[in-house]
């Protein structure tokens, strides 16, 4: 029968995804279904979404498919001779910049779930509040025990914003981790023509605390501008090591960490701002995403604990909702207030930014 392999398929799912009213459940790791999670598990505000693919880099079967809405590639036509009439180019969305990309390094040793012995896990898609959450314990081909809790934010009332908190906890290790968050432009078609390149990379880099990329999409002139900084914390107390910059042609962000022992947990809150050529002026592109004061050159940079902290005022509210008084740990002091809004309705053309006249996070 045409309807078996969907009827074994849905089975298959059934038998590993676990399901209340507002949550999708995973509860063990599924290298093999890999690419089924990340569809499943996919984060999107609607203005920009990301499969469910991991923070840290995972060498084996996965598509770290992230995407902004109304940015278009011309990709070419592939069809056989005997087909007339068909366009040498069709528009298709592509794959961005990766913006939420965030290593875990040891000392000679780096994450990666499909090199290490993962001991237990489970993910969850609260669809209610719009968060992923993602916990596990981990085991280095070294030894070395880590628990890892993850949560990650895209916020429809917020919709150029994006949040990411990271933690880990030593179990038996004693040494350096680091965790190095990081704007990729290295990024291509995976799925038909990975050796093409879609993404021409206007201008990379960090301040003393932000890094930002901007690019533009080749044969046609979209553009899309992310700027990004983060905060640190030590056993819930927020540090100010000096971070490695990385400053790449088409990378840019930190690399910062600290001494741990066993029971020590490391925090790292990423912040994200993404602003693109549908809803602004290219020339305006790097203040909607950097918060450029005006009259100053036009290269995203800001206080981060400015930026910060303006980022979690936007979401900080008691206010009625379905989600009013639910506790997120994203805040300076563990805890801020989350609610949801009505979905924000795009402007007809490009405009000024949605929060007032000096950018996204004024």
């Amino acid at each position: 029968s045409i309807f078996t392999p969907i009827t074994q398929k849905k089975s298959a799912m059934k038998k590993y995804l676990k399901t209340d009213e507002w949550n999708i459940i995973e509860d063990s790791f599924q290298a093999d279904r890999m690419r089924w999670s990340e569809s499943i598990f996919s984060l999107g505000n609607g203005r920009f979404g990301q499969r469910g693919y991991f923070e840290e880099p995972y060498s084996s079967d996965s598509y770290r498919g992230a995407f902004v809405a109304g940015i278009t590639f011309l990709d070419k036509t592939r069809v056989g001779w005997w087909k007339n009439g068909f366009p040498q180019f069709y528009t298709r969305i592509p794959n961005a910049p990766d913006w939420s990309s965030i290593s875990l390094r040891l000392i000679d040793e780096e994450l990666d779930l499909a090199q290490w012995d993962v001991d237990s896990f489970n993910r969850r898609l609260d669809m209610k509040a719009g968060i992923s959450y993602r916990d596990a314990e981990v085991t280095s081909p070294r030894g070395n025990k880590l628990r890892l809790h993850v949560e990650h934010i895209a916020n429809m009332a917020h919709p150029n914003l994006c949040l990411i908190k990271y933690s880990v906890t030593s179990v038996n290790y004693t040494g350096k981790v680091s965790l190095v968050p990081i704007l990729d432009g290295d990024t291509a078609n995976p799925v038909r023509y990975p050796d093409e390149k879609i993404w021409n990379i206007l201008r990379s880099g960090t301040t003393s605390d932000c890094a930002y990329l901007w690019t533009q999409t080749r044969r046609e002139d979209a553009q899309i501008c992310y700027a990004m900084t983060y905060r640190f914390f030590k056993n819930n107390k927020e540090t100010f090591a000096n971070p490695i910059r990385i400053e790449k042609e088409k990378q840019a962000g930190f690399s910062v960490g600290t001494e741990v022992k066993p029971g020590d947990t490391v925090t790292l809150v990423k912040y994200i701002a993404i602003a693109s050529s549908l809803y602004y002026e290219r020339c305006a592109l790097p203040g909607q995403a950097g918060d450029r004061p005006h009259g100053r050159p036009q290269r995203p940079g800001c206080s981060r604990l400015r930026w910060s902290r303006k980022f979690s005022a936007r979401l900080r509210s008691s206010a009625r909702g379905r989600t009013a008084g639910k506790r997120l740990p994203f805040s300076s002091s563990g805890t801020i207030y989350f609610r949801s809004h009505k979905p924000h309705t795009p402007a007809a053309a490009p405009g000024p930014a949605p929060y007032g006249a000096g950018g996204a996070f004024r």
